[in-house]
């Protein structure tokens, strides 16, 4: 029987590729670097130490600097201080920039966020910066989330408002300020329509540290269209409990908790 590292390495898409490296020709130090750096373009967008980090590429991001230098002297790339919380020494294709620059959401909208603004991702996910490129916000309990498998992130704006731990135990919240209600909002909402797992579904247990009913949260839960089981908050069984609080925000999907 194969080993749990065996089996992981066994997962995903192969390709053999011996024959291509063989018709090319071993690679040089320098082609390597450049091709390695590159990859991290096109992976990334903006490349730091923590993406490199991330990566695990032998040498670490000292022979790298030296590779994004010369495609910045050649106008292929810019360097500056682009996302805050990573290091200074940040590398960024000019589209890339760009697309910073239009994301870039300086106060929540008037009208409040809709469904579009919503993004849940597994922990894990290699598109949760959070945990690896970047460090976790605060939250406003003692617990600190992991990028482990089955846990959930539900993001606003591109910012970590809920995250459910493994099969929707534990709720932790991120602190944030008034104006951030109603994006807690719309994630709570999203809380509801949630994949529920193999069991049909999740039973909350703790939020941010504590028994459900004794936090903030747990009143705009039952509002969400939770109800009490016991010490947990569960989805309601009845769909007559649950009320869209707009209709801009039917149609929410994404990764679920798992039992």
């Amino acid at each position: 029987r194969a080993s749990g590292a065996s089996s992981a390495l066994a997962g995903g898409r192969w390709s053999l590729v011996a024959d291509l490296a063989a018709a090319g020709g071993p690679l040089s130090p320098t082609e390597r670097l450049l091709a390695q750096a590159r990859m991290l373009l096109g992976r990334y967008g903006i490349v730091s130490r923590e993406a490199v980090a991330a990566e695990g590429l032998p040498g670490g991001f000292g022979p790298l600097y030296r590779v994004f230098k010369q495609m910045e002297e050649q106008g292929q790339v810019r360097r500056g201080h682009f996302v805050e919380g990573l290091s200074g020494a940040q590398f960024a294709s000019p589209g890339a920039v760009d697309q910073l620059r239009g994301a870039r959401l300086e106060e929540p909208p008037l009208d409040g966020f809709g469904a579009d603004a919503l993004t849940i991702l597994a922990a894990s996910d290699p598109a949760n910066p959070y945990g690896a490129l970047l460090p976790w916000p605060a939250t406003a309990g003692a617990q600190a989330p992991r990028r482990a498998a089955g846990c959930t992130l539900l993001l606003v704006a591109g910012r970590p408002v809920l995250y459910l731990g493994v099969g929707g135990r534990q709720l932790t919240s991120f602190a944030g300020d008034d104006d951030d209600q109603g994006a807690l909002d719309l994630a709570l909402d999203a809380l509801h329509r949630l994949p529920r797992g193999g069991r049909g579904r999740f039973a909350i247990r703790q939020i941010d540290g504590q028994p459900p009913l004794a936090t903030p949260l747990g009143p705009r839960l039952l509002a969400a269209g939770f109800e009490p089981d016991g010490d947990t908050l569960i989805p309601s069984r009845d769909p007559a409990r649950y009320q869209a609080r707009t209709t801009r925000r039917d149609g929410i999907a994404g990764a679920g908790p798992e039992s």
